[in-house]
């Protein structure tokens, strides 16, 4: 079932993307890492043609200019077959020529060529550690342009933002629970590279912290880097994110 309500009421705060869907029978998620991110108001190509497609199908069932999509100023998501094969959307044949809308979770097929794409979404949580009130206020901005969200709960977030590597309370909190620790130039990267994702379009190793060395520290272990250390918390909050 499609995720209409999350479309309808969050839409604003939606990037939306499309994913290679898997096979019934692969391991690992319905959908894989999104092939591209749309970017509100602009349109976007899908064919054969490696001239002029945003979305490269090489194979000879697919139209050199098979479909555009289009993301209007309101944020909803279109697609348009401009096809001799044919579109289908949710196994039903698109119109020629015609725009139509999309929602979260159609599934997008391009003549007879054997591959599903997912209409999916993208929403970058992150959290931040470190920044005085004016660089919060431009690191919402970005975070804002790429269509993600900040958050103060770091069990939440995917990323946290920060410009050099110190022992906070965030910090702790976020290499105990494995979440990504990034330079604030993560951000900036990821609205360069906002239109199309190739599925990570921002490396982490060319973000990194100052003073701060991920491969020391083996992703499995983090969790009990602080095992048998005691802590002393000031605040009610702090320690009931940890409990």
């Amino acid at each position: 079932q499609k995720d209409t309500q999350h479309t309808n009421t969050h839409r604003d705060l939606i990037m939306w993307s499309l994913a290679q869907s898997r096979a019934k029978d692969e391991p690992g998620p319905h959908v894989e890492e999104p092939l591209i991110v749309f970017r509100r108001g602009a349109s976007y190509v899908l064919g054969r043609n490696q001239e002029v497609s945003d979305i490269v199908m090489n194979h000879l069932k697919v139209s050199r200019h098979h479909c555009t999509f289009y993301v209007d100023a309101e944020n909803q998501l279109f697609v348009e077959d401009v096809s001799s094969v044919g579109t289908h959307l949710n196994e039903a044949r698109l119109p020629k020529g015609k725009r139509v809308p999309l929602a979260l979770g159609d599934a997008l097929n391009f003549g007879i060529f054997d591959v599903t794409l997912v209409v999916s979404k993208v929403v970058y949580k992150v959290c931040l550690s470190g920044f005085d009130n004016e660089e919060k206020a431009n690191l919402h901005q970005t975070v804002s342009f790429c269509g993600g969200l900040i958050t103060e709960d770091v069990e939440e977030c995917e990323y946290l933002i920060v410009k050099s590597f110190q022992v906070t309370f965030k910090v702790i909190l976020a290499l105990v629970l494995n979440k990504k620790i990034v330079h604030p130039s993560f951000l900036d990267c990821l609205k360069e590279k906002k239109v199309c994702c190739h599925p990570t379009p921002c490396h982490l190793a060319n973000h990194v912290p100052t003073d701060y060395s991920p491969s020391s520290i083996p992703e499995g272990s983090r969790s009990m880097l602080f095992r048998d250390w005691t802590f002393l918390f000031v605040q009610e909050k702090q320690l009931s994110q940890f409990v």
